[in-house]
């Protein structure tokens, strides 16, 4: 745990020229740089340098030293190095040798300038300067500084804030200067008629009773208290008081297991708690219904839920937000909103009579946890992804996630003959056509599962990959140009699991695992007898467990398709004229391979869609606006100043870095994610990065942009495979390492069909690529909790 010290950030009293220097980029490798740039030293934060004569950067960032004015020559580019522990108030200081803009502001050297705060997003600001002082007691003393909230600057001359006892907070600055603070508070209020049971323990008195205080808002909750047995304490705790149990004796067991769950049904657990000590031993945290819902703590650290390995390692003292999920398919589990584990299962819950259920040991009373239980939740239906991170938020343990989808897709202008099955009817025998020309009906036994859809819009359809499951869409035409789109979530890979089919195979579309061109699940498209029998598979793999957007477009020249944001193209050598026939969803209308897995949209168009005309259909169905602590503890009209804590006599945590920017990449048990630069390219050739991670496990991902500042910054397209041009796009190269923690992250970028991705409807054969890389491996870094 991090201890408070007035310290943290940026160093006190250096000049203004800190902010300038911050506003800029870090040295690069290989990079264009112009007279009058500045770059940041990456080994002393204090030095950076202005370019006085522009070109290509060297391959090793050169050796700044400390000397006020030196001439440095790197590759084609020359330096001269600046120092601040030498610098004055640019009243004070010469003239910069060549003048420029600082986030777009004129900067010579000749007058001090403000700069504008930094941006999470469009909307929240970070306010600068503006930390903790000092403390006495629960007074928090802030310095002086500003913010940028809404396109005004605020500006903010002093002053405290008081925190209360045992209060975790957000503390922010309004728009009118005046300091406020956001508390963490306990998810009360989402308790609904799902929820069994929700008890607070925040007893000042240990050997109380702990109430369910659903019992009264919820139809099915229960009066059922916790009785605590044995050594617990009552100590401080995240939001309010809690009970800590010893590890030796202390536990907690329900007086009943009223209205709980049997059969194989769907269930939530949502649990604060600190483990006091990982002591060697296997430790229990919940147990309920055997081993479907025991939740406990190996003697590694290790958190086992249902009996499943999440890979999770608990720590010390560190307070976390767990919400263990079921949906009667796929059991989760989400630490702080973030989910870290997933498994295919299929559970029956029967209750244990011959005892109730019990937190902090096992069944036997045995394998104590010496652990601080703050809140636990119980429910017999599950929250979505963005509902579990919005209460993390709410308890200010902060996630990123992603909200809903934007809206249902646009219809191309002057489309009138398409079909658009968004399955957002209440019931499952059938999917409305929202053009009112194809709607499916039930056309088997077997009737499919509605359920929420993943993507945030309506609801999806769920096949269990029975021969006998499907909808019926009747007689269509499909014309020799077309385009069929769909999101689709495979359960598991079944051998042609078809999402759209016909009587007659004369065409279908399929998810196909290990069979045809190295299978493991490629999107693919049979085309029928009447147009020459031919399995064209894409080589494309939909992903199990999430959604997929897949696209198909056929033209009379080629077949294109789309899995998410990677695409290929191939030669149409069959598929030469349209046909009638009925179709069908989720088999090949009970000819076989029945795909298992759901649906969550589906559109036909009888043309060919243009690249940019599919790409806002990805955008809209499949882009979602990123979410994180600001967004949903911080007013709109303030800026973030940082985390703090207090406990029965004072304050003892301080955070400004983690918390006042949104993110904890550098917090324990969350990835960290990086940006490693942007890097001109112009036609086909590699881009290479250093590496910061070393010979960690990362995944990464590239970007286009207009210039280096990040100008129209796009998603780069991989391309597999382009049928007489070669590779297209961008290639990611295995990382390769020649030392330990040297390493190179490689994309090679290929133009030949076209450019890496397309943006105002034209491929971009030229430009600037970014890399954000990110770790895959939990961080065990300082946490500020």
């Amino acid at each position: 745990m991090i201890k408070f010290y007035d310290s943290m950030g940026a160093s006190q009293g250096i000049s203004v020229l800190s902010d300038l220097v911050d506003a800029c980029d870090f040295w690069q490798s290989e990079q264009e740089v112009n007279t009058g740039d500045i770059a940041r030293s990456s080994t002393d934060s204090l030095i950076y340098a202005e370019c006085i004569l522009g070109g290509l950067t060297g391959m090793v960032e050169p050796s700044w030293g400390k000397d006020e004015g030196t001439t440095i020559t790197d590759g084609s580019v020359k330096w001269l190095v600046h120092d601040l522990r030498n610098a004055k108030t640019a009243n004070e200081a010469e003239k910069l040798t060549n003048a420029r803009k600082i986030n777009g502001i004129e900067f010579d050297g000749s007058k001090d300038i403000v700069l504008p705060s930094d941006t999470v997003d469009d909307s929240t600001y970070i306010a600068k300067g503006i930390k903790v002082a000092g403390f006495e007691g629960h007074e928090v003393y802030l310095s002086s500084g500003m913010a940028k909230i809404n396109g005004n600057t605020v500006n903010f001359n002093g002053g405290s804030l008081k925190l209360g006892q045992r209060e975790t907070a957000l503390m922010y600055l309004d728009s009118n200067g005046i300091p406020g603070k956001t508390t963490a508070k306990y998810p009360t209020d989402w308790i609904d008629d799902h929820t069994i049971g929700f008890w607070i323990f925040n007893k000042t008195i240990a050997g109380e009773n702990v109430p369910n205080i659903a019992a009264g808002k919820s139809a099915i909750a229960q009066e059922n208290d916790f009785i605590p047995y044995g050594g617990i304490a009552s100590v401080d705790g995240w939001a309010d008081y809690a009970l800590q149990t010893d590890g030796l004796t202390g536990y907690f067991e329900l007086a009943n297991n009223l209205g709980f769950m049997t059969g194989n049904v769907p269930f939530e657990y949502d649990i604060l708690i600190t483990p006091d000590k990982i002591d060697g031993s296997t430790d229990f945290i919940f147990n309920y219904a055997g081993n479907v819902t025991t939740i406990y703590i190996n003697s590694n650290g290790l958190l086992y839920c249902g009996g499943q390995n999440t890979g999770y390692i608990c720590e010390t003292g560190r307070t976390f937000f767990l919400s263990f999920v079921y949906d009667s398919r796929i059991a989760y589990v989400y630490i702080d909103g973030r989910l870290v584990f997933q498994v295919t299962v299929n559970w029956n819950l029967s209750l244990n009579t011959s005892q109730n259920t019990r937190i902090g040991c096992a069944y036997d009373k045995s394998d104590m946890l010496p652990a601080t239980f703050h809140y636990l939740e119980i429910r017999n239906a599950i929250r979505t992804p963005e509902e579990i991170a919005k209460i993390a938020n709410e308890l200010l343990l902060p996630c990123f996630y992603n909200k809903a989808a934007a809206d249902y897709p646009v219809m191309p202008e002057g489309e009138k003959g398409y079909a658009e099955w968004r399955f957002d009817d209440e019931t499952a025998d059938m999917a409305k056509d929202s053009n009112e020309i194809y709607s499916a009906v039930l056309g088997s036994t077997v009737v499919p599962v509605k359920e929420d859809s993943g993507i945030g819009l309506g609801k999806a359809l769920r096949f269990p990959g029975d021969n006998n499951c499907y909808l019926n869409v009747g007689s269509m035409t499909i014309p020799q140009e077309f385009t069929l789109i769909a999101v689709v979530n495979p359960f598991q890979l079944a051998s042609y699991g078809r999402f759209f089919a016909n009587t007659y195979n004369t065409s279908q579309t399929f998810i196909v695992s290990t069979c045809c061109d190295g299978g493991g699940g490629q999107f693919g498209f049979y085309t029928g007898n009447q147009n020459g029998g031919a399995w064209i598979n894409s080589g494309l793999v939909a992903q199990v467990g999430q959604e997929n957007f897949m696209a198909l477009r056929v033209t009379s020249k080629n077949y294109y398709f789309r899995v998410n944001r990677d695409c290929v193209i191939k030669p149409n050598n069959h598929w030469k004229k349209s046909i009638t026939t009925e179709c069908s969803i989720g088999s090949g209308y009970g000819t076989g391979y029945p795909l298992k897995g759901a649906i969550s949209y589906m559109l036909f168009v009888p043309k060919a869609l243009s690249d940019s005309e599919i790409q806002m259909m990805y955008d809209s169905l499949m882009v979602r606006g990123r979410k994180n602590i600001l967004d949903d503890s911080v007013p709109s009209n303030a800026a973030a100043i940082g985390f703090i804590r207090a406990d029965t006599k004072s304050v003892f945590e301080y955070n400004d870095t983690d918390y006042k920017y949104g993110r904890r990449e550098g917090a324990a048990g969350g990835n960290r994610k990086v940006f490693l630069g942007f890097k001109y390219f112009s036609g086909s050739g590699p881009i290479s990065w250093d590496n910061p991670f070393g010979t960690q496990k990362v995944k990464r991902y590239f970007t286009w942009a207009s210039d280096s500042k990040g100008t129209n910054e796009i998603e780069a397209m991989k391309m597999v495979y382009v049928y007489n041009s070669g590779w297209g796009g961008i290639w990611p190269f295995s990382d390769s390492a020649t030392g330990n923690d040297d390493m190179k992250i490689t994309a090679y970028i290929s133009t030949a069909y076209g450019g890496v991705t397309m943006y105002n409807s034209a491929w971009k054969s030229s430009g600037y690529i970014g890399c954000y890389v990110e770790v895959l491996e939990d961080y065990k870094g300082v946490d500020g909790r």
